[in-house]
């Protein structure tokens, strides 16, 4: 068993979270520590070096989904890595501290510009992304998730160099936060496609509140320094055979398998949709990487058995990013009374369930004033959120099916 299974396996016996969080959360964390120079793993394609940095946020309705947790039990296990905390990028947000934090990595280590931000609670952080004095942290954020050759800016007066610069991301954030904390610009612009969005709900509930041990942490993180210390070895003897491929690349079987993964994906006519969609290839090329370095870290190259294990994630963030991007558009340009009144409402009706609430009683809950209460329950409608059916006794009950 591979240390993504073994981390996955044993961290779902201690919360009811979504088991696809601990997967997310262990693929990202291996991702992270891969785009070190000492671990780097090279991916073929383009006419640069391309890393494995990627940026894992999880998102599920607050109080139920557990995804703090699961961020906090990644984290956890960080700390016990022979990397430890060393790798973790500053809390602070502003474009000098992520800059000046990557410059004394490099100076450190040749190369070395790389590190992992990881934040249970991604809200702030996102939140501080959507003014207007920080759009220029944006847009260097997706130059260090691309990690360009060399990377030349002037922040506050002063002159900033690095080369491939790598930022990484393992954060959470809740569903109702996501239309106020993005903007419409983030999915169809670019920044938000450079993410894999994990959204799902928990199928189980655990009565019981268990703490996973130190022990526990502290063997995961063996078991993942030592994956770390084979692939290591095995990049090492590689570089000495000028026959052996030096970037890694899928072989026959897994080109075909992934070939066929992406024949499969639905037809999108959605433009938006599209674009959040745009880096699919790229990462299911990291993914792919990722399991099989965890899976046989001597392989030369990513076969089909890594490119199945890697589709589980892949094709759940198809499945489910293109419709929390719906419920963001539906919200971003709205009033924020408006957002204010459709965090309210998605706290009630998924409190409810199943049974729904009657549309006056939602709305004596939400606000009194009809036209309001319509306009932004229209907007949920639109975003494919909630519905309106009429119940046995003839009164129109509002649901919730986001």
């Amino acid at each position: 068993m591979s240390f993504l299974r073994s981390y996955e396996t044993a961290m779902a016996k201690y919360t009811d979270a979504p088991e696809i969080y601990h997967r997310a959360c262990a693929t990202g964390l291996a991702a992270a520590m891969l785009t070190t120079h000492r671990n780097r793993c090279l991916l073929a394609g383009g006419i640069k070096k391309r890393y494995t940095t990627m940026w894992v946020m999880l998102v599920g309705d607050s109080g139920h989904s557990r995804k703090t947790t699961c961020v906090n039990m990644a984290s956890a296990v960080l700390s016990e890595t022979e990397l430890g905390v060393s790798l973790r990028s500053p809390d602070d947000g502003s474009p000098e501290g992520f800059a000046k934090d990557l410059i004394r990595r490099e100076n450190n280590r040749a190369g070395d510009a790389a590190h992992l931000m990881v934040a249970p609670e991604l809200t702030n952080f996102m939140s501080s992304l959507t003014k207007e004095y920080m759009r220029n942290a944006k847009f260097m954020l997706m130059e260090f998730h691309d990690g360009p050759d060399i990377w030349r800016k002037m922040l506050s007066k002063e002159e900033y160099t690095l080369t491939y610069p790598r930022f990484s991301l393992i954060g959470a954030i809740a569903t109702e936060l996501i239309p106020t904390n993005t903007l419409s610009e983030d999915w169809a612009g670019g920044f938000l496609n450079r993410a894999l969005i994990i959204y799902d709900k928990p199928s189980r509930v655990q009565r019981e509140s268990k703490t996973p041990p130190n022990s526990l942490m502290k063997s995961l993180a063996k078991e993942l320094d030592g994956a770390l210390k084979c692939w290591r070895l095995a990049r090492a003897k590689r570089s000495k055979d000028k026959k052996a491929p030096q970037t890694f690349d899928y072989d026959a079987k897994g080109l075909k398998l992934k070939q066929q993964l992406e024949d499969s994906l639905p037809v999108v006519n959605d433009g938006n949709v599209r674009m959040l969609f745009a880096r699919s290839d790229l990462h299911l090329h990291k993914l792919a990487a990722v399991e099989q370095v965890m899976m046989d870290p001597e392989s030369p190259v990513i076969t089909a058995a890594a490119v199945d294990a890697a589709s589980v994630l892949w094709l759940h963030w198809h499945r489910t990013a293109g419709g929390l991007m719906s419920l963001a558009f539906a919200r971003t340009n709205a009033d924020m009374e408006g957002d204010r009144l459709a965090r309210r409402m998605m706290r009630l009706l998924n409190a409810a369930g199943e049974k729904g609430i009657e549309e006056m009683v939602l709305m004596e809950n939400v606000i009194l004033d009809y036209e309001k209460f319509t306009k932004t329950f229209t907007t949920l409608e639109m975003a494919g959120k909630a519905i309106k059916v009429a119940g046995d006794d003839g009164k129109v009950l509002c649901k919730w099916v986001g």
